[in-house]
């Protein structure tokens, strides 16, 4: 009985050392300029960069993996997917899927348009044809309003149609937009209007312990880092020093 008992302990200790050098799967959302491939193939980006210092200062394991963003809920929403955490905006919806771990940062939600438009405030885009990314979360929704919706595959297509006047405005988050107008060496004089400011969050699966002592870790260094706004450091080195007067 004695060797059972020891057998069971040693068994005990091996499974918990086991979990604990399991890596936290970090699922991020594959856009520029938050998380990407270089041209060497190699994971970069802004998220890329916060997680590896975390791993660096804390030795925390972590996995960094990149996915469109509908595999990235779905991983993130089964019981026993490939994501533990991930980094996108709030919705309350999302509540009912994903388990909120710590709010980042806020991001402005803005609508491009000419610089001679008549857009001036949300409630001038009555009417309009105002592109949007099929797919994403950024479409303005306002009570009363209506316009017409052009569903794009990206927001540098989206561009090229506002410059050549096949739509009257450009919706999305305003880095993208930024990454966007970067990409292509946006020239057309515009303007910018605020339709929504949404908090970005990290996120976990339902199930997984977020007070476990790798979690903690992450969420305490990402508080702390971004409540410093250090993340924009990491997008002035995307986009180069003034980078924000693209839309403010």
């Amino acid at each position: 009985m004695g060797h059972i008992l020891k057998l069971r302990y040693v068994l005990l200790i091996f499974l918990t050392f086991q979990v604990n050098a399991e890596a936290i799967r970090i699922g991020l959302i594959e856009a520029k300029p938050w998380a990407y491939y270089d041209e060497a193939g190699l994971i970069a980006g802004v998220y890329p960069s916060v997680f590896k210092k975390i791993q660096q200062d804390t030795g925390v394991n972590l996995e960094l993996k990149l996915y469109p963003f509908a595999r990235v809920k779905n991983e993130l929403r089964r019981e026993r997917g490939l994501v533990d955490l991930s980094i996108f905006s709030f919705k309350k919806k999302r509540t009912l899927y994903f388990k909120q771990i710590i709010p980042l940062f806020e991001m402005d939600f803005v609508i491009l348009s000419h610089k001679n438009s008549t857009i001036n405030t949300i409630e001038d885009i009555q009417g309009k044809q105002i592109g949007l990314i099929a797919g994403g979360s950024g479409c303005p929704c306002i009570d009363g309003i209506t316009y017409n919706k052009v569903y794009l595959s990206d927001h540098k297509y989206g561009l090229r149609m506002l410059a050549n006047r096949r739509i009257d405005g450009q919706a999305g988050p305003s880095i993208r937009l930024i990454q966007a107008m970067h990409d292509i060496d946006y020239k057309e004089p515009y303007k910018a209007i605020v339709y929504e400011k949404r908090q970005v969050w990290l996120w976990a699966r339902k199930n997984l312990m977020d007070e476990s002592d790798g979690v903690l870790k992450i969420k305490e260094y990402m508080q702390d880092y971004f409540s410093k706004n250090s993340h924009l450091k990491l997008l002035e080195q995307e986009f180069g020093s003034g980078w924000d007067r693209f839309i403010r």
